[in-house]
């Protein structure tokens, strides 16, 4: 007790800038018990405590603590004489690391320090970058003791740089820091850098990074890697680093063109690939949650009366330009095809066509408005009634909005504040790019707080990328239309927290025109159906196909209007030997699948049906059509049950889960004959097996679970 009133009045004294000084008190106590009792004590003991007396008792209720309590006491007192406040400074890692974050460490730190990983959205990316800092300043967490450390020498303090995209995100970084690393946030709020006993961190967005002035760097933390793939701009500042890096995307993961582009400018500036985990394989092993995902068409809102205008305009001025080539008025030498608004448009970049938009002022005109709807269109979004149909039946859940600007926020607020089944069953907050980033953190925590209904609104550039929220249970994302890598990272805003029963829900809201005098059938359907081939694609490229579906407020007859111009557009221009099929023989076999569903269905919905996968039924249990009975047994290391421990069930047409009753067995029906079941004990502990089903009988699978500890 003497030690620690002595260790709260060099707090008190000190010149640290903390003011929560039982958080600081309780912060080096669990350091210490970490690395001497291996105690399962609650971080942040301060929470629950209002005094140094009540630490100490909840300290030694643990009987891991009470049985080793010399040992604590030893190792206190050594901590006092050689210095409490940098034991308080010291980063210490509070979270065991999962199995790919492990991998990654190590494959890091067997490259000298420098490279990047490539994680699936949710993954773990933060803990990653703070473990890299731990590893190299001060201590992993006793779990992952036999990785292999780097400790940097003490000599002098060294400077560490995070850096993000924008200052929402460092300020959650910072709040991490708390949170994994156990340095109390009064340490690391406010100042840039802060100065702690061990070095100073750098928090810097890539703007701020990019005009400021440049000073050597000892370990930099490069959050979402992916923005600075060119060599211009963000990109530039991948020359600048010459030291230890560690950096983080979540956006690489697929084999197009882009990703690859960006993997060689990564690792040609930093250092290999540590580590590759998909989202395929974090659901396999029950890091991420299994999740339903689905697109939904429309209204599409906006200033119809422009929106009509230009659409008529285009229309008049293609069948004018269509005649004008047909009598030979408009001479275009050309070997392109000029049979679509695209073609037309790619035309008009080329030599001969800037040529004729100089001499010809019709063409020009034309040309300007086939770009100007475009634009118009891609900046159609879903109608906010439409955002509120979909809140009002997940109302008693935590739901986030994604919109593309700060006015959408504004009228879906108004919207839902004006339902009262809405208003009055939920709290209602947004963010947005006007708050400081302290306030945006805080309306997002408040938000984020467990068991209470509550719907969070912002832009999918604040808020979709990078922002952890670990109670979200629905995503609801104002989208333009098309697939973009945006995409993968707003779905991982509702994929946190696996170790729940949640049901995590995903909904693409796709506005589209659907009044016969704003509609172009055959090129607002073409897009409609090539941009639902891109959505399978990428739902394939996670094994997880998407629902489609239609909004409650949609006109059927617009959006049929859409399927059949689209089916003719393709079609047509298939048997003309002009049109231009994916490359990809799975996606050109998707593309013709949607096409026959067009044609054999007259009904819209009866379409989107036919698009979607076979099997939706994602009720809590089910999700194989496959026989066979799988009771799995989880038992901890004493070879007592283990209760309420959440179960994922994962292969190839299961996603599934439940929890373990008081006997310690969870059952699974319709399971197909090889799965992988990933087992989260209540203490936080993960464990993976495969499992099988033989002959299509009953199979008892029996898990022995170390409860304390990621395997």
């Amino acid at each position: 007790m003497f030690l620690l009133n002595r260790l709260e009045h060099e707090i008190n004294r000190s010149d640290t800038g903390l003011e929560d000084t039982q958080r600081a008190v309780s912060a080096v106590l669990e350091k210490i018990l970490s690395d001497t009792a291996e105690s399962k004590v609650t971080p942040h003991l301060a929470e629950t405590s209002n005094s140094t007396a009540d630490i100490l008792i909840q300290m030694l209720s643990d009987p891991v603590v009470a049985e080793r309590v010399n040992e604590v006491l030893d190792a206190f007192e050594d901590a006092y004489h050689t210095g409490l406040l940098a034991e308080l400074d010291r980063p210490q890692m509070m979270t065991p690391l999962w199995n790919h974050q492990r991998d990654a460490i190590e494959e890091w730190l067997a490259a000298g320090s420098s490279g990047y990983v490539d994680m699936a959205t949710a993954t773990g990316k933060t803990v990653l970058g703070l473990a890299a800092i731990a590893v190299h300043y001060g201590s992993l967490h006793t779990v992952d003791a036999d990785i292999d450390r780097s400790k940097e020498s003490d000599a002098s303090k060294s400077d560490i740089l995070v850096v993000a995209h924008n200052d929402l995100i460092l300020e959650q970084w910072r709040r991490e820091f708390d949170r994994h690393l156990n340095i109390p946030p009064d340490r690391t709020h406010g100042s840039d850098p802060v100065d702690l006993t061990w070095g100073r961190v750098h928090f810097k967005t890539a703007q701020t990074l990019v005009n400021a002035d440049r000073i050597e760097y000892d370990l930099v933390i490069l959050d979402e890697a992916h923005h600075y793939a060119s060599g211009t701009g963000w990109g530039q500042l991948l020359e600048e680093f010459d030291n230890n890096v560690l950096a983080l995307s979540g956006s690489v993961d697929t084999d197009s063109q882009e990703s690859s582009t960006v993997r060689e400018r990564l690792e040609a500036k930093l250092g290999p690939e540590c580590k590759r985990y998909t989202l395929a394989q974090a659901q396999r092993d029950g890091v991420i949650p299994t999740f339903d995902w689905s697109v939904e068409y429309t209204e599409a809102a906006g200033d119809d009366t422009q929106f009509r205008e230009i659409t008529e305009r285009a229309k008049s001025s293609f069948r004018t330009f269509q005649n004008r080539l047909e009598d030979g008025t408009l001479d275009v030498d050309s070997d392109r095809r000029l049979r679509t608004f695209d073609d037309i448009r790619k035309f008009s970049h080329t030599t001969e066509g800037k040529s004729l938009k100089q001499s010809d002022d019709q063409f020009r005109d034309f040309v300007t408005t086939l770009f100007s709807r475009r634009t118009q269109r891609w900046n159609q979004s879903p109608d906010p009634d439409a955002v509120a149909d979909i809140v009002a039946r997940e109302v008693n859940r935590k739901i986030v909005v994604l919109t593309n600007n700060n006015a959408q926020i504004d009228a879906i607020v108004d919207t839902l504040r004006d339902r009262s089944r809405i208003s009055d069953s939920t709290n209602v907050y947004s963010v947005t790019s006007g708050q400081s980033s302290q306030e945006q953190r805080n309306t997002v925590d408040r938000f984020d707080t467990p068991g209470e209904p509550a719907v969070l609104i912002g832009t999918g550039d604040l808020l979709g990328e990078g922002v952890d929220m670990q109670h979200a249970e629905v995503g609801i994302n104002m989208a333009t239309g098309s697939v973009n890598k945006q995409l993968i990272q707003r779905i991982g805003r509702v994929l946190r927290n696996p170790g729940t029963d949640k049901q995590v829900r995903f909904v693409n809201m796709v506005g589209v025109p659907t009044e016969r005098d704003v509609q172009i059938p055959v090129e607002d359907g073409q897009s409609l159906v090539e941009d639902a081939q891109q959505f399978k694609q990428f739902g394939d490229s996670f094994d997880n196909d998407p629902v489609f579906t239609v909004g409650e407020r949609a006109d059927l007859a617009g959006i049929k209007r859409l399927f059949e111009g689209g089916y003719k557009r393709i079609t047509t221009l298939d048997e003309e030997g002009l049109y231009e099929w994916p490359e990809s023989e799975a996606q050109r076999e998707t593309l013709k699948q949607l096409l026959a569903a067009i044609s054999d269905e007259q009904d819209p919905e009866a379409v989107l049906l036919s698009w979607s996968p076979d099997d939706r039924d994602t009720d809590r249990g089910t999700g194989s059509s496959r026989p066979g009975e799988l009771v799995l047994k989880v038992l901890d290391s004493g070879d007592r049950p283990v209760e309420d421990a959440f179960v994922s069930l994962s292969g190839d047409t299961t996603a599934t889960f439940d929890r373990t009753d008081d006997g310690g067995e969870v059952r699974f029906f319709d399971v197909n004959q090889e799965c992988i079941a990933s087992i989260h004990t209540p203490d936080g502990g993960i464990r993976t097996v495969q499992v099988s089903i033989e002959n299509s009988q009953a199979t008892n699978f029996t898990v022995n679970v170390k409860s304390a500890l990621q395997s």
